[in-house]
């Protein structure tokens, strides 16, 4: 199967042969760079190579100013996807009834069968979702689970996802297990802080 560096990596060779204009040159160009500093690198050997992620970070549009440590609600799309968007979206709104529900929506299909054919599944274990979010519910909804059954959860959990364990609850009689989790976590004592407490009892 394909994994996703070769998939991004295929994709960009064929955007800069073909000129396909769903790509934006530059941010692909940047895809491209970086599966050539990857080379047959493990995952694990790129994770503190800050030349690769340095060109990976060239294929977003980012507010240079500040860090961005958020990328739970809301994560930045790459340039070339945001352009497509944009293009898509004015493309739509041409002639919304044509372009819109004649032209792109018919092509999620096969956009799903091909991303199927590429991820090496078949198409009816493929599905195309708004975010993240819907893709976990509609998980934890479709989950065979009868009255009864446990359900292991951390207080950690993403909001979102305990709400809708929380239903099914509610729904189907479920039984929610509950790993608590301390918040903040506890920093591991120092040597001044051990020391410290050394004087106190030494006081006492």
């Amino acid at each position: 199967m394909t994994d996703r560096r070769a998939f991004l990596h295929s994709l960009a060779a064929g955007a800069a042969t073909l000129s396909l204009p769903t790509f934006n040159p530059r941010a692909i160009r940047r895809l491209t760079d970086a599966h050539v500093i990857a080379g047959a690198r493990p995952a694990a050997k790129l994770a503190d190579d800050e030349v690769y992620w340095a060109e990976i970070q060239r294929a977003f549009d980012l507010d240079r100013t500040m860090i961005n440590l958020n990328n739970g609600g809301c994560s930045p799309a790459p340039t070339h996807v945001l352009d497509q968007m944009i293009r898509d979206l004015r493309f739509s709104n041409e002639l919304p009834v044509e372009h819109m529900w004649g032209v792109l929506e018919p092509r999620i299909e096969s956009v799903r069968r091909d991303l199927a054919k590429d991820f090496g599944c078949d198409p009816e274990e493929m599905a195309i979702v708004r975010n993240a979010s819907e893709a976990n519910e509609t998980m934890i909804l479709g989950l065979d689970l009868a009255k009864g059954d446990e359900v292991i959860l951390t207080t950690q959990n993403y909001p979102r996802m305990i709400t809708t364990w929380k239903q099914r609850g509610r729904r189907d009689g479920i039984v929610i297990k509950w790993v608590k989790l301390e918040t903040p976590p506890r920093s591991p004592p120092t040597t001044s802080t051990k020391l410290r407490a050394r004087l106190r009892r030494a006081r006492r």
